[in-house]
């Protein structure tokens, strides 16, 4: 935005009336006035901004620091002013604060809920919009909170009567009073960035340094409630772009229409964030509502950023996300780099509703996810803490982390209607190369449903968990399925699970690696064993290194014998650890100390067992449970 100019005395009349919404006028004569813009004056009661200047017309904005826009009358004087907005600006550097309002900058935006339209059409109405003639050329967005449908993104093209206006492109659903949310506002975009681009010409430095305090070196760009519209938010339709060293800090609810209306459109390359920080851009206070697309992302994989999030609330759709629709936004916040604090974020109905990919030294507080598909994905990350967050009604997974080392979380997840987790933790699913390592989680889950935890590709981690299907909220939720569950990768290292599991909850499934701690419904059990389920035909276990054999246990589930017996060797085809075990139809047993003949085996590697059987199957379905101990 070009600096301001000033003069004394300058002041002309009106050559010719204009009415609410043209952006350029003529004055009887321009002489003593700055020859370019940008300056201010004011018609009757309008402030308006000179953008620019042509012998004696003035290209001007319209209703400018929250005046309104009116109708003027030839011959009314034109008169330059030094306003409050232009005080504010010889403060900045002072205060550290930039006035988005200076910038143009009006938070004119409303909500209506009972906007009506027909699949096609381009009319609109409704009994409480209140539509005027200055709401042509604002944005508007309409979609179906209860069916889950998007109506329109487009502009206002005329208005019949305060109940009755016209779209500028056609409704692709219908809206039923009730059941629509309208956002209508000016879109704010190019003005908002432009006080962006103002406030990083404040900032002391680029340069972000460890060893350096970053207080005098940040400026905030504020948006405080509008005096004029005090019940209103404020709209922007395109990207917003934060410089480094810059923060937002918003009285007002932000409304972004930013991105595709294809809910089902996968991956980020098809988004478009609604907002994009450099490293070191911060948050201290935001409430932003996604109805498309992306929210925000903070840094650039392998930078320092060294900032902070504070108080961010980000609702998709309104907020009226349930945990049983398809989610508005495909992530609400995504930070890449190193150094975050995050304090108090909140975020509801986005597919994964925080995304750390490649981040280092990240702490966290106050964390609270409600009906997203995922909460929280991490990969590749060192060093991240989180003291305390909630997972309501996700319908994937509450967490899932791969690849990453050094992660301390502790969280609650539960439902409040029906919808269930597939896993409430996801532990190292993804990633077959790059193991989890040293995550230590301390979990309660309350009816989340599904499988409470998944393990797979971990090494040297730690869980204590609390595993509930009492329920919350008069009962509801899903019952949890499985307490913990081995499945994908095998873990390696040290594995400590501590949980307390409610009855009716199986406690594991899969093949068991690690020392698991147990308390089943008050019934205490210390586990370092091996289980796999469900087998009919020959299969391998493997031992851990430095490891020995305690006991087997054998459990056939049918009515059908092994034929000829089952043998266990340390290469297919070989009796070394058991020859010849008799597994009856309908069988418990534990193989005997006599017929265990071996039990020791490699200090540095693992051992293969090989399970076969010595003459046939014959239909048999066996549960074989290998306990054993680190020497």
């Amino acid at each position: 935005m070009p600096g301001e100019q000033f003069a004394n005395l300058a002041q002309t009349t009106l050559n010719g009336s204009i009415n609410n919404s043209v952006t350029s006028l003529t004055v009887a004569s321009a002489s003593g006035f700055p020859a370019t813009g940008n300056f201010r004056i004011i018609v009757d009661s309008e402030i308006m901004l000179v953008t620019a200047v042509s012998g004696a017309n003035f290209t001007v904005t319209r209703g400018y620091e929250s005046s309104t826009a009116a109708s003027h009358a030839s011959g009314v004087n034109v008169t330059l002013i030094i306003t409050a907005g232009i005080a504010r600006t010889f403060n900045r550097a002072a205060t550290r604060q930039v006035d988005a309002r200076d910038f143009g900058v009006v938070m004119d935006c409303r909500r209506v809920d009972d906007i009506t339209a027909s699949s096609g059409g381009t009319t609109i109405t409704s009994g409480t919009a209140a539509f005027t003639s200055a709401d042509v050329g604002k944005v508007i967005n309409i979609y179906d909170r209860v069916n889950n449908n998007y109506i329109a993104r487009t502009t206002i093209a005329s208005v019949t009567n305060s109940s009755v206006a016209a779209l500028t492109a056609t409704a692709s659903n219908s809206a039923t009073s009730g059941n629509a949310i309208a956002y209508i506002g000016t879109d704010n975009a190019s003005k908002i960035n432009d006080a962006f681009t103002a406030a990083g010409n404040l900032v002391d430095s680029t340069a972000i340094d460890d060893n350096q305090p970053l207080g005098n070196s940040r400026v905030t760009v504020v948006f405080p409630v509008d005096p004029d519209y005090p019940d209103r938010c404020c709209l922007f339709a395109s990207q917003l772009s934060v410089p480094t060293n810059v923060g937002i800090d918003a009285d007002v609810l932000m409304v972004s229409t930013v991105g595709t209306a294809n809910n089902n459109t996968n991956g980020q390359a098809n988004r478009t964030w609604s907002i994009v920080g450099a490293p070191g851009a911060f948050i201290r206070n935001l409430r932003l509502d996604l109805c498309y697309g992306m929210g925000i992302k903070i840094g650039t994989n392998a930078t320092q950023s060294q900032t902070e999030i504070g108080c961010l609330e980000i609702w998709s759709g309104g907020g009226n996300y349930d945990g049983t629709k398809t989610p508005k936004s495909q992530i609400g916040l995504q930070l890449l780099g190193n150094d975050y604090f995050v304090n108090r974020y909140w975020v509801k109905g986005s597919n994964i509703g925080l995304d750390l990919f490649q981040c280092n030294d990240v702490m966290m507080n106050h964390v609270f996810l409600i009906g997203c598909s995922s909460g929280v994905v991490l990969a590749g990350c060192e060093e991240i803490q989180c003291a305390n967050s909630q997972f309501d009604t996700c319908s994937y997974t509450a967490m899932q982390v791969d690849s990453s080392h050094g992660v301390r979380w502790n969280g609650h997840a539960f439902s409040i209607n029906t919808t269930s987790l597939t896993s409430g933790l996801h532990l190292g699913q993804n990633d077959g190369t790059n193991a989890l390592r040293n995550f230590i989680g301390n979990f309660s889950f309350n009816r989340s449903g599904g499988d409470a935890v998944v393990i797979g590709n971990v090494t040297d981690c730690k869980l204590d968990l609390n595993l509930s299907n009492a329920g919350i909220f008069n009962g509801s939720g899903a019952a949890i399925t499985n307490a913990i569950k081995f499945a994908t990768y095998t873990p390696t290292g040290q594995l400590l699970i501590n949980a307390n599991i409610d009855a009716g909850i199986t406690t594991t499934s899969g093949t068991v690696y690690g020392t698991l701690m147990l308390n089943h419904a008050n019934q205490l059990m210390a586990v370092n064993r091996i289980v796999l389920a469900g087998k009919t035909a020959n299969f391998t276990a493997v031992i851990p290194a430095n490891c020995y054999i305690i006991d087997v246990f054998i459990r056939n589930t049918t009515a059908s014998a092994i034929t000829g017996n089952l043998k266990v060797g340390t290469t297919s085809g070989a009796t070394d650890v058991i020859s010849s075990q008799a597994v009856a139809g309908n069988a418990l047993l534990m193989v005997t100390n006599a017929a265990l003949l071996k039990r020791v085996f490699s200090v540095s590697a693992a051992q293969t067992l090989y399970f076969q059987a010595i003459t046939a199957w014959n239909s048999a379905n066996i549960t074989v449970e290998i306990v054993y101990g680190n020497l």
